[in-house]
């Protein structure tokens, strides 16, 4: 997982983190979301958890993750 916000690059966690800071508590699941990874720690410990979960349901639907786009120098494409 990764979030690019304000130049700022954030992966896995601590996006989890940052996307729980800036939503907006519209319904019942963005509150629980936003109360659940506001905090970093519950962030740090929740997220390998939900990162083997996403991985299951790939293997499960027979998808496969989504590839790096890189650049013919081995750059990352934006």
């Amino acid at each position: 997982m990764l979030l690019c916000l304000s130049g700022q690059m954030y992966y896995g966690d601590e996006c989890l983190n940052r996307l729980a800071l800036i939503s907006t508590p519209v319904d019942l699941f963005n509150r629980l979301a936003g109360v659940a990874f506001s905090r970093p720690a519950l962030s740090r410990a929740t997220y390998p958890f939900l990162k083997a979960g996403r991985n299951l349901t790939l293997r499960i639907l027979g998808r496969e993750k989504i590839q790096r786009r890189t650049n013919d120098n081995g750059t990352i494409k934006r």
